[in-house]
């Protein structure tokens, strides 16, 4: 995705740190800023936590947005419970 690209950059991250960040390889987030890689939900809320972002700011598609709002709510029930 061009846009966590540009997020990082603007941000001086490298693509090591957001690795590490994210808990994945190296090889694995290079695929997601080439769009190759889904985000996980755990994933998205990670960047939302390191960006301060919102679904609509990291400019997805209509039906991608739902598909990861429904994960992030799955992702949020999980947490709260653990709790």
């Amino acid at each position: 995705m061009e846009r966590i690209r540009e997020l990082r950059t603007q941000f001086h991250l490298s693509q090591e740190y957001m690795a590490k960040y994210l808990g994945i390889d190296t090889s694995a987030y290079v695929e997601i800023e080439l769009g190759s890689r889904e985000l996980s939900s755990n994933e998205i809320a990670k960047l939302n936590k390191i960006f301060g972002i919102t679904l609509d700011d990291l400019k997805l598609y209509p039906q991608d947005k739902r598909e990861i709002q429904k994960l992030l709510e799955v992702y949020r029930y999980e947490t709260f419970r653990s709790i």
